[in-house]
Order: C-alpha cells, then sequence, then structure tokens
C-alpha cells in the first residue's frame, strides 16, 4: 500500500497546473473569428451572384452575336427596315422605336417573333439597336455639311482620343454622340448617308440581375454597301 501511494503522489506532482484564457485573449479570438466569417459570407455572396449572372449574359451575348450576324449578312437596302434592324435608341429621348423583349406583345418588338432567340429564356432582356454616320456629311458636290462630323477616329477633330483606336470614347457622353446619330424618325439610316459612306451600329443588350441591379452589354459592327 505503501508502495502504490507513493507512486500515486509521484505521478501527480508532474501534473502542471492549468491556466484558464484570459478575457482580452477571447476578445481577441473572436475578432479573428468574425473577420474570418464575413469574408467567406462575401465570397459565397459574390460566387451566388456571379453563379446567376452568368447564364444571363451568355443570353446577351448570343443575341447580340445573332445581330451582329445579321446586319454584316443582310442587303444594306434591309436595314432599318426589318423588324429587327429599326432603329431602338436608348437614351433620354428614346426617339423611334421600343426595346426589343422577348415578351413583348408587338410582335415587330418581340425578339422570339424576330428570331433572334429561338425561345423565352425568362430573364428582364432589354435590346437596343442605333445608327450613327462614320465618316462626315457632305453634300452633293462633296462640301463638307456643318455640324454633322462623323464618328470614326480622325473625323472629328474636336475629339481627343483615350486611345489611338477608342471611338467608342464618344458613347460615354449622351451630350457628345448625338452629334453623329443619324435621325430614327427621317427614314433608313441607310437612306441618311452617301451612296458609299459606312454606317456604325451600336448594340446594347440591358437585364436585370437577380439583385435588383441593371447590367449592360454593348457591340460595335459597322456596314456599308
Amino acid at each position: 500500500m505503501n508502495t502504490i501511494s507513493s507512486t500515486f503522489t509521484v505521478v501527480r506532482g508532474r501534473c502542471a497546473p492549468r491556466r484558464g484564457f484570459t478575457i482580452i485573449e477571447v476578445m481577441i479570438a473572436f475578432s479573428v473569428l468574425s473577420i474570418g466569417l464575413v469574408a467567406v459570407v462575401g465570397a459565397i455572396h459574390s460566387m451566388d451572384s456571379a453563379r446567376k449572372m452568368a447564364p444571363e449574359q451568355a443570353v446577351a451575348q448570343r443575341v447580340l452575336s445573332a445581330l451582329v450576324d445579321r446586319f454584316q449578312g443582310s442587303r444594306w437596302e434591309v436595314i432599318g427596315d426589318q423588324p429587327w434592324s429599326k432603329a431602338r435608341f436608348n437614351d433620354a429621348t428614346n426617339v423611334g422605336n421600343p426595346p426589343m423583349t422577348e415578351d413583348s406583345t408587338v410582335a415587330d418588338d418581340n425578339l422570339v417573333t424576330n428570331g433572334v432567340l429561338q425561345r423565352k429564356q425568362g430573364i428582364d432582356l432589354k435590346v437596343y439597336v442605333e445608327f450613327y454616320r462614320a465618316v462626315a456629311a457632305k453634300t452633293a458636290d462633296g462640301a463638307l455639311i456643318a455640324g454633322k462630323p462623323g464618328v470614326m477616329q480622325g473625323e472629328d477633330t474636336s475629339v481627343t482620343y483615350a486611345k489611338p483606336d477608342d471611338f467608342s470614347a464618344i458613347f460615354r457622353d449622351p451630350s457628345k454622340r448625338v452629334t453623329y446619330k443619324l435621325d430614327p424618325t427621317a427614314g433608313a439610316p441607310t437612306a441618311q448617308v452617301g451612296e458609299d459612306d459606312p454606317i456604325v451600329i451600336r448594340l446594347i443588350a440591358t437585364w436585370k440581375r437577380a439583385d435588383g441591379d441593371i447590367s449592360k452589354l454593348e457591340v460595335f459592327t459597322g456596314r456599308k454597301r
């Protein structure tokens, strides 16, 4: 019994006393944990938003790509005459036709009826078509018409480009781009330029995301007779 008691005493003597956490250590630990949780939740929200937006953006890209192909493959005379090619300006005046949507009850304004979409996608997609002068307007004898410059590089000397090929910079200023706009109330855009003059076509798609914000995608193309 004495031996056992002695051995037991030796073992207990080797156990170091334990110390608890101080209140400061606990507060620091909770602070670090809170920061980590906020970062994780934020990342999850961002990934979820991107996942929801990706299909909508893919649809918008397909629609604009299909329209570019149509403008490039169609006869000059039908541009601005066929329903899918009519002017639909996305500006404060909204002069011209309304944007094309998949839910429009008007056949000429319906993306599915016009064959731009094969079927409804269930998103609030709006598609606009805008036409602009590529080169300065001229009279029949070749004289420049004041106040009607072209949007292409070097045509309007009053424009300073951020990059040598960045003619799209002028479209960021609504008060500036109106200078180049082809009047949607004056007939087909092809009839508002010279016989051998090109036109610039701006295609815009907007849609409402799941979080309520509006996304926008735009492409530029051009045509000549």
